[in-house]
């Protein structure tokens, strides 16, 4: 008798054919949707993620972003890092659809940029050839016609006129490697001539969610307090509720006196704000100073961003 034992015999990895230019191969595999799953998971508890996409609750959208990941067959936590979301909208960074064009495969070679002029009239010629046409294709703008509220349109126009390009070019002719998402300019719209604020902030009692507005101002003046040993400035945005008792101040990690400088200044902007539209305008153009603050104070972060939700009810409503 055979003293061997006969160990199963091991099944090969199951090769998996996908049509990535089918926006719903991703749902029809199993595999690969339990791997999305997987990666969705270990986004979402990932500590340099972006704030929008940290934690238990977040595991759906951090989905949404590897699913779109996967189409454009690019890492999905390169791509998770150039997002952001407004108003319940997840966008994508101008940066990164210039990106995903380039490696496509559908180019003759690379997106060309060519610039002349200067100030509002500066502009840009991106072009563009695709694989199997003998002449290149081509969309022109200006500054003028494409800034938004952004402030890097007006640090660095040259790369902010590259990337809303290549966001022109690809919606005319390769709509189909974007289809579905939303960039810079969709969420935001060019930016206004004029904008007139007033205060219509309500008093404390009136408001449903004035403890929100009270644990962002014990939490702003708690940190410029602790760092400069002064006491904290009074805002001209108009009556702020009375400060939070100490124990119900938020904690986390205090603020530079810069940073808590940036994130008062943010909240009294958002305050002001008449529209949603402006809102979200206030929004994306301060998104540096968010991530900053981010950073520095996840607890911060998130009581601006709470600020902003209680604007969109109040001007919405």
């Amino acid at each position: 008798m055979s003293n061997v034992t006969n160990l199963p015999t091991a099944t090969a990895p199951r090769a998996v054919s996908v049509d990535f230019n089918d926006p719903v191969a991703v749902y029809l595999d199993s595999d690969i949707f339990g791997q999305l799953q997987r990666v969705a998971k270990l986004m979402s508890s990932a500590s340099l993620a972006p704030a929008h996409l940290r934690g238990e609750g977040k595991l759906g959208d951090c989905f949404l972003v590897a699913a779109q990941a996967f189409r454009w067959r690019m890492d999905p936590f390169a791509v998770a890092q150039h997002t952001y979301v407004l108003s319940g909208k997840l966008g994508y960074e101008g940066k990164l659809i210039a990106a995903i064009v380039n490696a496509s495969g559908k180019l003759a070679g690379s997106l060309d940029y060519r610039y002349s002029g200067a100030g509002d009239q500066r502009s840009v010629t991106v072009s563009g050839r695709l694989a199997g046409d003998a002449e290149p294709r081509e969309v022109v703008g200006t500054v003028a016609g494409w800034k938004t509220t952004n402030e890097q349109w007006k640090k660095n126009p040259d790369q902010m006129l590259a990337y809303r390009g290549a966001r022109e070019w690809a919606r005319r002719y390769m709509p189909e490697a974007i289809l579905g998402i939303h960039a810079d300019d969709d969420l935001a719209g060019s930016a206004p001539t004029s904008v007139t604020m007033r205060d219509i902030t309500p008093p404390a009692a009136q408001s449903p969610l004035a403890a929100v507005t009270q644990a962002m101002d014990a939490l702003l003046d708690a940190t410029a307090q602790e760092a400069d040993g002064n006491a904290p400035a009074v805002s001209d945005a108009g009556p702020v509720p009375p400060a939070a008792a100490p124990e119900a101040a938020p904690t986390g990690a205090p603020l530079s006196p810069e940073l808590a400088e940036r994130a008062r200044a943010i909240v009294q902007v958002l305050r002001k704000a008449q529209s949603v539209k402006d809102i979200d305008r206030i929004m994306l153009s301060q998104r540096g100073n968010l991530d900053d603050i981010s950073a520095a104070s996840g607890d911060a972060h998130e009581r601006i961003m709470e600020e902003s939700r209680r604007r969109v009810a109040e001007v919405a409503g």
